[in-house]
């Protein structure tokens, strides 16, 4: 009963008459669906305050300086950055066990180096989904396309043709990728 009370006096304000907001409780208490005249009350007074909250907020944010519909927005600059997508291919040379786990230790450490160096911004493995038999990617710190397959080049499993490079280019807002 306290919490219909509270509920009440929030919609009623302090300066409803006490009898009308016990009113108010005892309809909603006993039966909502036969108080109709409370019941439109109540759900007007709701609705009030939502469309009262909402108009608020968007004046608020009207008015904010970011978002002010005549203040010209400055243009998009990007940062551009060279992806590589590692695929590994269906003619791929079989090689064993061994010479496998050889194999992924110096593509791991050709990996850290080219990050060392700050050549790479970011590498790992991918679960494909697509069916094209996609291993890994590259984030490089280039331009260029040329001087990304140059980099790439140094890597062993491309290098015996376990994996094969897909270059794209691929801009983002700039300052967004650290």
């Amino acid at each position: 009963m306290r919490f219909l009370a509270m509920i009440a006096a929030l919609a009623l304000g302090a300066r409803a008459k006490p009898m009308f907001k016990i009113e108010l409780v005892r309809c909603l208490h006993r039966d909502f669906r036969a108080c109709g005249m409370m019941k439109r009350l109540f759900s007007f007074v709701l609705a009030s305050s939502i469309v009262a909250s909402v108009q608020f907020a968007h004046a608020q944010s009207a008015s904010s300086p970011t978002s002010s519909p005549h203040t010209p927005t400055a243009p998009v600059e990007f940062d551009s950055f060279i992806v590589v997508l590692l695929v590994h291919p269906p003619n791929a040379p079989d090689l064993p066990k061994e010479k496998l786990d050889q194999l992924q230790e110096a593509h791991i450490a050709n990996i850290r180096r080219l990050h060392d160096e700050g050549k790479l911004l970011k590498a790992g493995p991918f679960d494909d989904y697509s069916g094209r038999n996609v291993r890994g990617m590259f984030i490089l710190r280039t331009e260029s396309v040329d001087q990304a397959r140059e980099w790439v080049a140094t890597d062993p499993a491309v290098k015996i043709g376990r994996l094969v490079p897909e270059y794209f280019k691929w801009h983002v807002e700039k300052g967004t990728l650290k």
